[in-house]
């Protein structure tokens, strides 16, 4: 019978970066012990602190030892003693005359302030031959941890148990205590030979994934504990808005705009637009919802990385053959649900690591994709954006629509409209690859008059002290590069003036790109194009409409110049030529 333990569990890990390097993760040893000691401090177990005490809840103190040779080119399945390595531990210390210690729970030089976690590089970029002298130097400390009841549990990732090893398994398996790890050749020999006690779902290690087999660590020792495991933890920050998903895929959806349009421009070559039809239909189609999907499924099971997003992309495979980047979010959402409870029961039943993630990173994909596909969702989906398209681009059918559009668009980005709404709208009206309607309208209302308004600043400042080095690159960024629209902000506040001319430069230019409205009795193409972008590129993506994007872009730069001159004038005139005006700033200031 065990005494009760003075301290809370503590698990050492032995390991190197394997045979073949199948393992993701293995080549990032800083991460990979990072993530165990993580999950393995989630461990909670019902020991008594002491003799005296009885039974309560003790959370365990996570990776307190561990040695692990990464080896920085292949795999050690064809390494030699000349091969470069790096030996990385966790809780191993140097003293002043060279020899190395283990600063257990009832060790004499514990330091009882020292709770941190921290990855140490004993020996970087060494011979192995010299690196395993170093290694079994220290793997005799552990053994003694392990003999003086210091550890409480082993992890072993593609160690050498009958080499370097040799002693720390001899220690385990004499203590008998709990050993989880992955590398099927090292587990078998493990436990054959020196005669180890492995626990959970230890196994092999192919195509097998650093948090996946933390949590199989860490699920596994918690049972054989007799304690429980929690293996997510709410991290305290609020999960990303859809709104704000969407807006972080704006890059791509750009790329795939920009992309297909200078293909269409080769239409005219018919032998070559011929042989890139292919990659227009499969930008179009397929790239778009596959991106939604994997970044969706990235902010809601960020922990899962790898295997999550091989998930996603099997699960937006129903979503390809309609486009619908809606669909996508839906497969991204329902796979990162999905992977947080099938990776539950899969450790629940002790399924071993590369079988789990062979049923996440494969099976979970392939069966969300099927069920989207059966409820057909992807096509509903598909319609409802499509619906959208054709509910915007009926509303440059109307005369005056155009103006209002402009004034809520312009009212909106004050107001956090256009995170929230604006912007998700245009990326749905992308999603098939084209420039969008309310892209233009954000072009104009927007891009073109922040830069009217930050030239007029620069041709006359509301004082003569004022500082042109905002304006001035407010209007270089919003010209060259379609952003920074926030450079106008402090003027229209400043001045009704100027804020009354922005809204009025934003409803006549979206007008402008609203009317002519038929065309022989029919109604004609609208205007499309994006923000984003160098000014003339803006102009190039309205393909045969790009004079009329052009003018109405025109229009909203001189409209918004003319009111920041006629704003600033009256300014210097009313207070007086010289005179410095309160800065918005302290007027901001004064009023908190």
């Amino acid at each position: 019978m065990q005494t009760a333990r003075k301290y809370p569990p503590s698990i050492a890990l032995v390991g190197s970066s394997g045979g073949g390097t199948a393992t993701l993760g293995h080549t990032q040893p800083i991460d990979l012990l990072s993530v165990i000691h993580d999950e393995l401090s989630k461990i909670r177990t019902t020991d008594s602190i002491d003799n005296t005490q009885q039974d309560k809840p003790v959370f365990a103190a996570g990776l307190k030892f561990a040695l692990f040779v990464s080896l920085h080119d292949g795999g050690f399945d064809s390494a030699t003693d000349s091969s470069i390595a790096t030996l990385y531990s966790v809780g191993v210390h140097k003293r002043s005359n060279g020899t190395y210690f283990y600063r257990g729970n009832d060790n004499d030089e514990k330091d009882e302030n020292d709770h941190s976690f921290r990855v140490d590089v004993l020996a970087s970029r060494k011979p192995l031959l010299e690196i395993n002298k170093l290694y079994q130097t220290i793997d005799k400390i552990l053994s003694n941890a392990i003999d003086t009841n210091q550890i409480q549990g082993l992890v072993s990732i593609s160690s050498d148990p009958t080499s370097t090893n040799r002693l720390s398994m001899a220690s385990a398996a004499r203590s008998s205590i709990p050993v989880v790890g992955s590398g099927g050749t090292s587990l078998s020999a493990a436990s054959a030979i020196v005669g180890l006690r492995l626990v959970g779902n230890s196994g092999g290690s192919v195509a097998t994934s650093t948090y996946t087999r933390a949590v199989g660590f860490a699920h596994a020792l918690a049972v054989d504990l007799g304690g429980s495991y929690q293996f997510h933890s709410p991290s305290g920050t609020a999960a990303p808005k859809l709104g704000s998903i969407l807006d972080a895929c704006l890059p791509a959806f750009l790329g795939v705009v920009v992309s297909i349009h200078i293909l269409k421009t080769m239409e005219d070559s018919a032998s070559t637009f011929a042989t890139l039809q292919l990659l227009v239909d499969s930008l179009g189609s397929y790239v778009l919802p596959t991106l939604t999907a994997v970044i969706v499924t990235r902010a809601y099971s960020h922990q899962h990385s790898d295997i999550a997003i091989m998930s996603s992309i099997l699960a937006s495979s129903s979503s390809c053959a309609t486009g619908s980047v809606i669909s996508g979010v839906a497969a991204g959402y329902l796979t990162s649900i999905g992977v947080q409870y099938m990776l539950y029961t899969c450790m629940r039943y002790s399924i071993p690591a590369t079988m789990t993630n062979v049923i996440l990173g494969g099976g979970l994909g392939s069966l969300t994709s099927i069920i989207l596909h059966l409820l057909q969702l992807p096509t509903l989906l598909a319609w409802v954006t499509a619906t959208l398209r054709s509910v915007l681009v009926a509303g440059t059918n109307f005369p005056g629509a155009g103006f209002l559009i402009g004034i809520v668009f312009c009212y909106g980005s004050k107001v956090g409209w256009y995170h929230a709404l604006f912007l998700p709208l245009i990326l749905m009206e992308m999603e098939i690859g084209g420039a969008s309607v309310l892209g233009a309208v954000d072009e104009c209302t927007l891009v073109m008059v922040s830069a009217g308004i930050c030239a007029g600043n620069l041709s006359l400042p509301h004082t003569k002290e004022a500082s042109r080095d905002f304006s001035k690159r407010g209007l270089c960024i919003n010209l060259s590069c379609g952003d920074f629209i926030e450079a106008a902000y402090p003027s229209m506040e400043r001045s009704n003036i100027i804020n009354t001319f922005g809204y009025i430069a934003s409803g006549f230019s979206t007008e402008l790109l609203y009317c002519d409205y038929a065309r022989n009795g029919q109604p004609r193409a609208p205007v499309t194009s994006s923000a984003y972008l160098p000014l003339p590129m803006s102009i190039w993506l309205s393909g045969d409409q790009w004079k009329r994007t052009a003018l109405a872009c025109a229009m909203a730069f001189g409209i918004s110049y003319l009111g920041c001159l006629l704003g600033n004038s009256v300014t210097r005139l009313s207070s007086g030529t010289g005179r410095n005006i309160p800065e918005l700033t302290d007027k901001k200031n004064k009023g908190d």
